[in-house]
């Protein structure tokens, strides 16, 4: 089983939605909290967590719900 724990997430991490992820952005079938309804609107598959943080995503909350959004499987690491 796979956990948080698992996932090191540093802001050099490019992360982009799964198709699992996408449905759950899109339909209401997935529950999530806002932190994690935030963060997989604005990952793009291309710009790092860092740049994030830096253009205003909260990053107390954005980086337990990657890990968290991980674990789900609704987000990947991207390999750039």
């Amino acid at each position: 089983m796979t956990t948080e724990q698992d996932f090191e997430i540093g802001d050099d991490a490019v992360l982009q939605r799964t198709a699992l992820g996408a449905r759950a952005l899109l339909f209401d079938h997935v529950e999530l909290d806002r932190g994690e309804r935030q963060l997989l609107g604005v990952v793009t598959g291309y710009t790092t967590l860092g740049d994030l943080f830096r253009l205003g995503l909260d990053a107390r909350r954005a980086r337990p719900a990657a890990k968290q959004l991980m674990v789900r499987g609704l987000l990947s690491r991207t390999e750039h």
